[in-house]
């Protein structure tokens, strides 16, 4: 395990990009200081992520200016900065 990645913790507006809290509970970053694990990201859920994925087209290629495209690369480039010193 790397680290975690929190999944749909909250919801990007894809009108205004504004992003709000999604559920209530345990955030992930506090669980992953209390499991020593590296927090690598937050994914917020954008409807037309599962719009776009439906009709067989990349979200991220479509709307890289979005809240969630912008989220998806930070957790990727901490992904990839991880795989390039562990090597």
């Amino acid at each position: 395990i790397i680290g975690l990645i929190e999944n749909m913790g909250g919801y990007a507006c894809p009108s205004c990009n504004a992003e709000h809290p999604l559920f209530s509970g345990q955030d992930v970053e506090d669980l992953c200081r209390q499991k020593e694990v590296d927090y690598l990201g937050k994914i917020p859920f954008d409807p037309r992520i599962s719009e776009k994925t439906g009709n067989g087209k990349l979200f991220y290629s479509e709307h890289k200016d979005s809240t969630a495209a912008k989220a998806i690369d930070v957790t990727a480039d901490k992904i990839l900065n991880f795989t390039k010193s562990n090597s």
